[in-house]
């Protein structure tokens, strides 16, 4: 039983954003764009990744943002300063 739940993506219909917060602890988005059309259309960068990345991805523990920043050396603001329009 997990203690939150937490949805957290790039971009989103609003509308989206406001039925996940009735269903879980905490909603991030970091762009609700009007109108919405795809995520793409709302970061710079949106390469496809392999299934061999994917699965590294997953496999990888994911405890606290320690780990985050180990992994990926950027804070989430600076992802997010980083990959958005």
């Amino acid at each position: 039983e997990p203690a939150e739940i937490v949805v957290a993506v790039p971009a989103a219909p609003e509308s989206t954003c406001r039925e996940f917060a009735g269903l879980v602890d905490d909603v991030v988005c970091a762009s609700m764009p009007t109108p919405f059309l795809a995520v793409g259309e709302s970061v710079w960068d949106f390469r496809q990744v392999s299934d061999d990345e994917v699965r590294e991805l997953l496999a990888t523990p994911t405890v606290g943002m320690a780990t985050a920043r180990i992994r990926f050396a950027e804070t989430p603001a600076e992802v997010i300063a980083r990959c958005a329009v």
